[in-house]
């Protein structure tokens, strides 16, 4: 299947790479690896976990349970899949489309991957017709990474841990905060924006 469309943006403050392809094309592939990552030509990564396996990763006091974990490499794919009813992402409006909750979850459920694996990750939001290699600056990830105690704190977790979905949710309104819409030619500032905001 050839790639339809390519973009680069800093959204959120995180460095995004947007790949559009045929959703239904996509979705007629027998093949999990096919269905999800469309786009490799030749290269067939290996499926190690999906959903139904609801295998937990850890970081600490963060937990995850990515749609489905990849070998490709040397190192790993995690991709969460959100389906939003089959609704699509247009070509021309994807920044203002992406949801901050989604960018989130999906970084920290790589991030525990990345931790419990001991691998280098890349992390990959899918969407019907789209995929976004998500690529965040290290000082962000750490701004996140320090709000776990307060968030465990928020949701009252009893178990002393945070899902990567929960963390996702308490960052969502400040990340949203710092970053009113797409911000390509301030992504330094983004940068900054997030981590003053989140130490407040």
């Amino acid at each position: 299947m050839s790639t339809l469309w390519q973009d680069e943006a800093f959204v959120f403050g995180i460095k995004v790479k947007a790949t559009f392809f045929d959703a239904q094309a996509a979705e007629n592939k027998k093949d999990l690896t096919e269905r999800l990552l469309p786009f490799f030509k030749e290269a067939k990564p290996k499926v190690l976990v999906t959903e139904a396996d609801r295998r937990n990763f850890y970081a600490d006091d963060l937990v995850a349970q990515p749609d489905v974990v990849l070998e490709h490499n040397g190192g790993l794919i995690c991709v969460e899949y959100k389906s939003i009813s089959g609704r699509q992402h247009d070509v021309g409006q994807w920044r203002s489309q992406l949801r901050a909750k989604d960018v989130l979850q999906c970084l920290f459920a790589g991030f525990a991957v990345a931790q419990t694996s001991k691998q280098l990750t890349a992390c990959i939001l899918r969407y019907p017709n789209v995929a976004y290699l998500l690529s965040p600056p290290d000082v962000m990830m750490a701004s996140f990474l320090e709000q776990i105690p307060m968030a465990i704190e928020y949701y009252n977790e009893k178990s002393g841990r945070v899902s990567a979905s929960q963390l996702a949710g308490y960052l969502e309104p400040k990340v949203r905060m710092a970053n009113k819409g797409p911000r390509d030619a301030q992504s330094i500032a983004g940068e900054r924006a997030h981590e003053t905001m989140l130490r407040r």
